[in-house]
């Protein structure tokens, strides 16, 4: 979600959470007992696995290629790129301040993504089209979700898909069908 943005094995921007922060989020979610969704450099594991993780992620969206029994230590010896705590919009206040570096994007009722603050995929539009010298405005961003306003405000075109929310959607250029039906396809 633009806390990583890479070419090959070359990191072009890396922005990882501070350690004290992922601990912080971590005892919460033991203390709280919810899941969290722990994404590091190249790996993802799953934190106080829980129901909601099940329905949510793999049935739901069907994200079915993470092992939910990889220990999530090793993953914090590395950088820490984003966090994924599934819990309520009211859970989320009451970690935040504790998390003061650090941002949330929602695009679904039963979990966030938590990022640096700069961490966004607008940011990572901006460093990556430097990279390739390229101008914003010769890009164009495809989004349906919370986490995805930044880049639809940051490329020269921005896009939401027709099943985006409506938050979404007041920040797009233009607005095609959905996912399912062919959105980027039929927006060119």
């Amino acid at each position: 979600n633009g806390a990583r943005t890479f070419v090959g094995d070359k990191d072009i921007t890396l922005m990882p959470i501070p350690e004290n922060e992922v601990r912080a989020m971590l005892d919460d979610a033991s203390r709280r007992d919810y899941s969290v969704l722990v994404c590091g450099r190249t790996n993802v594991a799953l934190y106080n696995h829980k129901r909601i993780f099940d329905e949510v992620f793999v049935q739901d969206l069907n994200v079915n290629n993470i092992d939910i029994h990889k220990p999530v230590e090793p993953l914090l010896y590395q950088p820490v790129l984003q966090l994924t705590p599934f819990f309520s919009e009211e859970e989320e206040k009451g970690i935040l301040p504790f998390m003061p570096h650090c941002t949330s994007a929602r695009w679904h009722p039963s979990f966030t993504d938590i990022t640096l603050q700069g961490a966004d995929k607008g940011n990572a539009l901006r460093q990556m089209a430097k990279h390739l010298g390229l101008s914003l405005e010769e890009c164009i961003a495809f989004g349906d979700g919370g986490n995805d306003i930044s880049i639809l405000q940051t490329a020269g075109i921005g896009v939401a898909m027709g099943n985006a929310n409506d938050s979404v959607k007041a920040v797009a250029d233009y607005i095609t069908t959905s996912v399912d039906n062919d959105g980027i396809r039929n927006a060119f």
